[in-house]
């Protein structure tokens, strides 16, 4: 398929080289030394010569044949004989099976005229699907393409489909460092709401909804405890509102409604005590099989156990927090120290101390702070903050 965008075929992508610098390839790349260990080279009318698909030792020549494969859209007619006679040529020397037919031709050079320089591009297919063959998201362009599309259509799927679909763009979006809408955030979260997160997400359907029908949603958004459950639900709700004829774009999806880009309690915990485990901080205090079962099952692993020990946990865990916590004050102080020093180096202090406390403070900084009687602590915090 080709589009109206004119380029150089100086600049399009042809074989591996184009794709990839040879110390970027993970392979031992041996540059021909020859013209001739190239199947195709093309002359330019503007004087360029591009050297295409090295033969010169069997690796070349696989990502050769296979970078021809990919790209050999982009070629004309003749240069297409020429590259394949010439690959054809090295496969049946080094017995590789391929399809090519062996062209008499003259070398492997071609030259462009002037005219032939300049080509429509044959649009490259997208190689990776956010839904199946739709949604392309292999480049940053349509990655933000199919995020709208999907956005735009995203009522009109399956609900798994579009926690599925976001999941998948969120996921691109991350490994290209690239930004999406909230909304697509939501989406693709597997945490659930709180039951009164859940509540809210179907407040004004509710009110809509014949009091039978709205008991039985109630019951089965208590019963909605993991992703899976919030999503059935969610298909549930989908199919009542079809069945009552309720305009769903006037109400929360509760795809995206039941589930939350916040961290809950549990989740916050959890990573404490993996924390505390990765660490080996619990090791002292439980016997191995006991900090087996917190790596394998967390909180609930946690619950179980008896009162003494969970409270030995959660000292643990807090102290954690005390500690960081601490290294940040430290940190704050060190750059205030920084300031004391450039208050004495300028002789500022000389109304408010003496030469000899002076003299120590510059020695050391810290533990003078922390020695000094409360009036002298008082008058070196005034300072910190008079030479801010």
């Amino acid at each position: 398929m080709e589009t109206n965008k004119f380029f150089k075929l100086a600049n399009q992508r042809i074989d591996f080289l184009d794709e990839k610098s040879p110390e970027e390839l993970d392979i031992n790349y041996e540059s021909p030394t020859n013209d001739s260990d190239y199947a195709l080279i093309i002359k330019t009318a503007s004087g360029d010569v591009l050297k295409k698909f090295p033969v010169n030792n069997s690796t070349n020549l696989v990502f050769s044949h296979v970078s021809y494969e990919k790209n050999k859209h982009k070629l004309n007619e003749e240069m297409r004989k020429i590259a394949e006679s010439n690959l054809a040529k090295r496969l049946d020397l080094y017995g590789f099976k391929h399809n090519y037919k062996i062209e008499e031709t003259y070398g492997n050079q071609y030259t462009l005229t002037k005219e032939e320089e300049i080509l429509k591009e044959a649009e490259e297919e997208p190689t990776e699907f956010a839904y199946g063959d739709k949604l392309p998201i292999d480049n940053i362009n349509n990655l933000q393409k199919s995020a709208s599309e999907f956005l735009r259509q995203a009522r009109t799927l399956p609900v798994r489909d579009r926690k599925n679909i976001a999941f998948a763009l969120v996921k691109k979006a991350s490994e290209m460092g690239v930004e999406l809408p909230t909304a697509i955030l939501e989406y693709s979260s597997f945490t659930p709401k709180t039951l009164q997160g859940m509540k809210i997400a179907m407040a004004t359907r509710t009110r809509s909804y014949p009091e039978k029908v709205r008991k039985l949603t109630d019951a089965l958004l208590q019963t909605a405890k993991t992703a899976e459950d919030c999503i059935k639900v969610a298909e549930m709700v989908e199919t009542i509102d079809k069945e009552l004829g309720i305009k769903t774009e006037r109400h929360e999806d509760p795809s995206k409604g039941f589930f939350s880009i916040e961290k809950r309690a549990d989740q916050i915990f959890n990573e404490k005590l993996n924390k505390a485990l990765e660490n080996n901080l619990l090791d002292d205090y439980f016997t191995p099989d006991v900090i087996e079962d917190l790596k394998d099952f967390g909180q609930n692993a946690y619950n179980n156990l008896d009162r003494h020990s969970r409270n030995l946990i959660d000292k643990v865990l807090n102290k954690i927090k005390t500690e960081k916590k601490a290294e940040q004050v430290n940190q704050v102080f060190d750059e205030k120290s920084n300031n004391v020093n450039d208050t004495l180096e300028n002789d500022l202090p000389d109304a408010y101390l003496s030469p000899e406390t002076i003299k120590t403070s510059k020695r050391i900084n810290k533990n003078l702070h922390n020695k000094s009687n409360s009036r002298t602590r008082v008058l070196l915090d005034k300072l910190k903050k008079d030479t801010k």
